[in-house]
């Protein structure tokens, strides 16, 4: 099945559900008892939040936004390998910002599952389909 849907549309569709999860994450963190209190002080789960590490964090969250985009515009050649080097990068991020309690255990194991797919989809993506 997955072979007969069009390679860009589906890549795409993979990048807004992924994003669409890391989102929803970062919204449902907020109720949480006592993390906004938290972030207000200027340190967040031990990190110092600084304008560096927001601008990190604008660039992380750029990717899956970008890769919605110009996964539905570019050529298979570089779309391909823009897919297969974004989500990994990605999948390492996500998974490098560690796990605070069992719903971001869940929400680390879908991202990395769309993330998976993604490059999956990209390396078995042939020139003829």
């Amino acid at each position: 099945m997955i072979d007969s849907i069009n390679k860009q549309i589906l890549l795409s569709q993979l990048w807004l559900f992924m994003l669409l999860n890391m989102v929803f994450r970062d919204i449902h963190e907020f109720f949480s008892p006592g993390t906004i209190q938290e972030a207000m002080t200027g340190v967040f789960n031990g990190v110092e939040i600084t304008e560096s590490l927001m601008l990190i964090g604008g660039f992380m969250v750029e990717i899956p936004i970008l890769m919605v985009l110009v996964s539905r515009l570019l050529k298979r050649k570089t779309n391909r390998w823009l897919n297969l080097i974004l989500a990994p990068l990605n999948a390492v991020m996500i998974i490098q910002n560690g796990v605070r309690d069992m719903d971001d255990i869940f929400f680390v194991i879908v991202k990395v599952i769309a993330l998976t797919s993604i490059f999956l989809i990209a390396l078995r993506w042939k020139e003829d389909s």
